[in-house]
Formats: structure tokens, C-alpha cells, sequence
């Protein structure tokens, strides 16, 4: 290997370790966040459960109570409207609080705002899995009074953040293809009515919009005799939490996109990792499609389905870390969100305002409807809707998505035949190998005859030491000659970057690799590092807690291939050889907070490449022991001639002499 064979192989290692750090930087930070604090805050003891509230009716103070109601958030008094003749109907005096049951999730909403409490998905379960748990919940009320879905404003100065709304239909507990609960309030002159709308409780439904979520429409009916310009604010969602106990591997994202076409698709246009931590930032569309936090497997977001309707979302940070839990949600939530919550204190919410002002006619209403969803992240979940399509994202750069998305489309079809994803990243990993075992061996072979060149190189070198031009040129020459491509042997490892990117991305984002077991007790998540064991001690300065084997068996498995390849006489080659032992050490502490099913593909394959190149090399060594043999059969039989052609010529002139 000489010096721009090395340089190309370390150009690629350096790329690769770039990618590597701009992935995990976050895990670093996040994780060194945590430390500290836990290090500042002793976890505190499990609290005691506190009663859940029955799905029935909550008796709350009325309007004219002084006591403000638990869940309400201090607000302004509304400005008075200008005509004050306009209508407005009196406040039920009880806030009531109805559970609704879907096939996939149970969702809470409270007449107060008319609004969504929380939301939990009731077959998944937090990284690791315990028993005890409940669901996964997605929203939750984190601020008293920051609920989603709930109305805030009209552009006439209504304000509705308070309000308890009346609900005036309620068929969710009816065993029904279709249940709605209608909410109901007027207002200066505003008849407002907010219709959700959900399938079965239970069993297939025939509008997969129903399995993960449900539709809502919001009404405004203007009840003046006069014609009345309207615009309204909401909070669309409010409260998001993550769906890992772990943050290593990416928090809440805040996503908005717009529709494209014909409103057949959505594009992603804006996205927010930490953003919106600092200061609010504002999104102004035309046609904005879907509203959206999400997190590493799972997503809550809200679909407008008028794209006619200009709309304007706010994205603003939410604080629910112990230090700012000033209503004490923090300290009521169970033992394990607490833990949850301190690894990741940050919530927030997204606020939708329509910009379209319409003037609306006496009698007449102005509707808009939206879709809810909160559910994993699949294109399989996903797919009753082209907005949504964009959703789904593997890869950290766009360039490698769709190899991403290959190889996890990939994954999920061997799933079935094999019924564990440990054994399909096996297979994986062999397909992929023997699809490239061509350039492969090409790249052994090259490095094979640019190893048998060295010597001549070296006399080459010693030759014209003093012109490095005419040292180059002769040098390629040699080359040429031999047929002998410099980039030959680096072109195994250029082809696999793209493919690392992407295997990277599949591997830690795919929602099938979610508390996917491989090896009962070993490895039990290939979404996470595999840890065989906790350790006694924390190592330091790394950081490590656990035992993870597969990062290990990689080094052992690399080192023995080193020690399997040929040592070279010259020393600059043998200085190079050197420091590329150092490289898989260096591979194991990035591998070793990594997922585990990524690891388990690069073991799979280091052993591959083990027994791939001892192979090759071995053909190759035959081959030039043949060439030997084939060279040294002429050159033998050639000087028997030679000595019995001279044995002939001796005994003639002997004759010849005796004559």
C-alpha cells in the first residue's frame, strides 16, 4: 500500500468518523446533561399513586367560583365584544372529563376548552419493557390548562382558553362503527361546535384513520344579523413525551409540511431538532399540510385536510423539568416518567392560527376539518394518507434515504419466513457481502500484485530519489505495465460508506428493530445497545454502565484479520500496517453506545470478510505458485538440454582426436 492508497483508505475512515460524530454528538450532550443532573437531583422516592378519576363527571367551581379550576392556566378577561347585544350562553358549572376507547389507543378529553387531556397507546410499551406499564403515553397535560386541540381566540377578540363547553352529544361508550362526541358553546354572537369523530372500540375498522387516531371538525356559525369577518386560533398539540426512556438516540422533533400538487402529497419544510428551546419560530403557509412532534418510533400530529386555508403554526418550547414544574406535574407523575423526564425535560407546543379571514353571513357557518393521529411511525401505518408519506425518515442525510428505506423494506419482507430480526440482519449481511464479494476479490487482487510490485517500486524510488517527477511518472509506468489500479483496493470500502450511512439510519430509526429480541437475555432490543450484564462501577470519562459484547467480538474478530494479512518488508508499509490496528479500537467505543442491531451487522460481517479474504488469498497464493512452477518447469528442462547437448559435443571431439 503506498502513500495515496493510504491516504484514500484514511480519507474514507475520516469521512465515515464524521458521520459517526455528527450522529452521536447529541447522545454525547444529552447524555453528560443527564449525568449532571441527576448528579445536582438524588432521584426521589416513588410517590404514591394517586387516584385516577373516574371517565364520568368532574365537579369543578363555576364561573363565579373564586377558587380558578385546577386545569385552567391564569388568562386575561376576555375583551368585550363590540355589539353587546351579542349572544352568549352560560357555562355548564361542571367540567366533566370523558375517556374514549379506540382499537390501538385510550384518549381523555374535558369539556374545559373542549379540548384532548391526554393520549396513550395502549399496546406499546416504553424501552425496556416493563410489566407494570400501563400503555405509552404520547400527550399529556404537562401545564395546567395546555391541552390539545384546544380553540384559544377568535380574530374579534373572543377569547375561549377558559371556557367549559357544553357537550351536547356523546355516543363513545356505544358499541358503534362510528361514535362522535359533540362540544358545543356560544359566544358573543358564535355558536361554536367541535364534532370528534372515532370508530370502533375494538376489532378491524374500515377507516384506518380509526386505528391510530380519529377526525374532528370545528364549526363557527355566526348567530348576528350582520355579516362578520372571521379567524381563529388553536393549540393543535400540546404536551408531547418521549416515547424512549433513552434520549441517545434523538428527542422530540417538531415537524410542519405543506401540501405539493394536488394536495396528493406533503413535503417536510421545516424541521426542529432544540430550535425552538431558545425562542418560538413561526411558520406561515398557504397550504399547510399536517402539524407534528415526533419522536424515534412514534408521532402525535394533526392533518388539515383544507388546504385552501392558509394557516400559520407556532412552535414554542415547554419546560417540564422539576425546576420549572411550578404546579407540580412533575412530582405526581409514577416513578419511571420521573426518570424519563429528567433524562429529557423538554416538552412544547404547536399552535395553528388560519389566516384566511372570511366574512361570514348571517346564519351561515364556516367548518374546517382535521385528522388526529398518534401512532408508530411506519409506511404501513401511514399509508391511508399521501400527506403522510414524507413522514417516515431512516437516514440523518436525504441523500441516503431511499437506500435506507430499501433496506428496511428489506428487512421486513425476510421477517416472516425467519420470525426473528437478529437472524434477517444475518441474512442481510450475507446478501449484501456476496453482492459484493466481486469488487472484493477485484480489490484483494489488485492489493495482491501492488504488493508484488513493491520491491520494483523501492528500486525505483532509490533511483530517482532526487526527480519526484520522473519517480511518479516511471512509477505509473509500472503500473500500466502490470495492470495495477491504485484505487483498486480502496474501492470495497468507497462503495460501503454510502451503505454504512444508510444501514446506520435503518438500523436506528426503523420501527421493526423496536424491542426486537435477537437473543433472549443477551440482546433483547436491536434498537439499543446490547448490554449483557450491568457493571458494578461506571467507567470513566466513556461513561459506560454495561457489559455490550458485540462491540468487542467486532475488535477480535478485526484483529485477527490484521493478524491474518501479510506483513510487508517495507517499512513504511509496516508503519501503516501499524496504525491501522488502532482503527478497531477506536471502531469499538463508537460502536459500543450504538444499536445493537447495526453492531450485530458489522460482527456478522467483519467475520464474513475473515473468511472471505482467507480465501481469496489463499487462491491467489496458488496462483502465484503455479506461475512459479510453470516458470521454473521451462527453465530446468532448457538446461538438461543445454548439458546434454554439451555431453554430445565432448564425446564427438574425443573421436575425433583418437582418429
Amino acid at each position: 500500500m503506498d502513500k495515496k492508497q493510504f491516504a484514500a483508505v484514511l480519507v474514507a475512515v475520516l469521512v465515515t468518523l464524521i458521520v459517526l460524530s455528527l450522529a452521536t454528538w447529541r447522545q454525547q450532550e444529552y447524555e453528560r446533561r443527564r449525568r449532571a443532573w441527576e448528579a445536582e437531583h438524588p432521584e426521589p422516592q416513588a410517590p404514591q399513586a394517586p387516584p385516577q378519576p373516574e371517565p364520568a363527571e368532574l365537579v369543578e367551581p363555576g364561573p363565579s367560583a373564586p377558587a380558578q379550576p385546577e386545569d385552567q392556566e391564569p388568562t386575561e378577561a376576555p375583551e368585550p365584544d363590540e355589539a353587546p347585544a351579542l349572544q352568549t350562553a352560560a357555562e355548564p358549572a361542571r367540567v366533566r372529563n370523558i375517556a374514549v376507547r379506540g382499537p390501538e389507543f385510550e384518549a381523555t378529553f374535558t369539556s374545559r376548552g373542549a379540548a384532548l387531556r391526554d393520549y396513550t397507546l395502549v399496546n406499546f410499551h416504553r424501552t425496556p419493557v416493563r410489566e407494570q406499564d400501563s400503555g405509552l403515553r404520547l400527550l399529556d397535560t404537562v401545564r395546567p390548562g395546555e391541552t390539545s386541540l384546544r380553540l384559544l381566540d377568535l380574530s374579534d377578540g373572543v377569547d375561549l382558553r377558559g371556557r367549559n363547553w357544553d357537550v351536547v352529544e356523546d355516543t363513545t361508550a356505544e358499541p358503534r362503527s362510528e361514535r362522535r362526541l359533540v362540544f358545543r358553546t356560544v359566544v358573543s354572537g358564535w355558536r361554536i361546535t367541535k364534532t370528534y369523530v372515532f370508530g370502533p372500540r375494538e376489532g378491524p375498522v374500515d377507516n384506518p384513520v380509526f386505528a391510530y387516531g380519529f377526525q374532528f371538525e370545528v364549526a363557527l356559525e355566526n348567530l348576528a344579523d350582520r355579516s362578520r369577518n372571521l379567524a381563529w386560533r388553536m393549540t393543535a398539540l400540546a404536551g408531547p413525551l418521549p416515547d424512549d426512556a433513552d434520549a441517545r438516540f434523538g428527542r422530540l422533533k417538531a415537524l410542519l409540511a405543506t401540501y405539493q400538487g394536488q394536495a396528493q402529497g406533503a413535503v417536510i419544510e421545516r424541521e426542529a431538532l432544540s430550535g425552538f428551546r431558545d425562542e418560538p419560530w413561526t411558520f406561515t403557509a398557504g397550504n399547510l399540510a399536517w402539524m407534528a412532534f415526533k419522536g424515534r418510533f412514534f408521532t402525535a400530529l394533526v392533518r388539515v385536510e383544507e388546504p385552501r386555508i392558509s394557516g400559520r403554526a407556532v412552535v414554542e418550547h415547554l419546560d417540564i423539568g422539576p425546576q420549572a414544574d411550578e404546579q407540580g406535574y412533575f412530582a405526581q407523575a409514577d416513578a419511571r416518567l420521573q426518570k424519563i423526564l429528567r433524562s429529557q425535560p423538554d416538552s412544547g407546543r404547536i399552535l395553528y392560527k388560519t389566516l384566511t379571514h372570511r366574512d361570514v353571513e348571517p346564519g351561515a357557518s364556516q367548518a374546517v376539518r382535521f385528522v388526529f393521529y398518534g401512532g408508530p411511525v411506519t409506511e404501513q401505518a401511514l399509508a391511508f394518507d399521501p400527506a403522510l408519506q414524507d413522514l417516515p425518515r431512516y437516514s440523518f442525510f436525504s441523500w441516503f434515504e431511499p437506500i435506507s428505506k430499501i433496506l428496511v423494506r428489506i428487512l421486513n419482507f425476510l421477517y416472516p419466513y425467519l420470525h426473528n430480526y437478529g437472524l434477517v440482519i444475518i441474512v442481510l449481511t450475507l446478501l449484501l457481502k456476496t453482492a459484493m464479494h466481486g469488487l472484493t476479490r477485484k480489490a484483494l487482487a489488485a492489493g495482491h500484485k501492488m504488493q508484488k510490485l513493491q520491491p520494483l517500486m523501492k528500486e525505483v524510488r532509490e533511483r530517482y530519489k532526487d526527480d519526484k517527477a520522473k519517480q511518479q511518472e516511471e512509477i505509473m509506468r509500472m503500473w500500466r505495465e502490470h495492470g495495477v489500479s491504485p484505487w483498486g483496493s480502496c474501492l470495497p470500502m468507497f462503495v460501503q460508506i454510502p451503505v454504512f450511512i444508510a444501514l446506520y439510519g435503518a438500523f436506528a430509526n426503523a420501527f421493526s428493530m423496536r424491542q426486537a429480541t435477537f437473543i433472549p437475555g443477551w440482546i433483547t432490543d436491536l434498537s439499543q445497545p446490547d448490554a449483557l450484564f450491568s457493571l458494578p462501577f461506571v467507567v470513566p470519562i466513556v461513561g459506560w454502565e454495561t457489559l455490550n459484547l458485540l462491540p468487542i467480538l467486532y475488535v477480535v474478530i478485526t484483529l485477527v484479520q490484521q493478524a491474518m494479512t501479510p506483513k510487508s518488508k517495507d517499512p513504511q508499509v509496516q508503519q501503516q500496517q501499524r496504525m491501522m490496528k488502532l482503527m478497531p479500537v477506536l471502531f469499538m467505543f463508537i460502536f459500543y453506545s450504538m444499536p445493537s442491531g447495526l453492531v450485530l451487522y458489522f460482527t456478522v460481517s467483519a467475520g464474513y470478510t475473515l473468511v472471505e479474504h482467507w480465501f481469496i488469498r489463499r487462491r491467489l497464493e496458488g496462483a502465484d505458485a503455479r506461475e512459479r512452477a510453470q516458470a521454473a518447469g521451462p527453465a530446468a528442462a532448457g538446461t538438461g538440454f543445454a548439458r546434454k547437448g554439451n555431453k554430445s559435443a565432448s564425446g564427438q571431439s574425443r573421436k575425433r582426436r583418437r582418429r
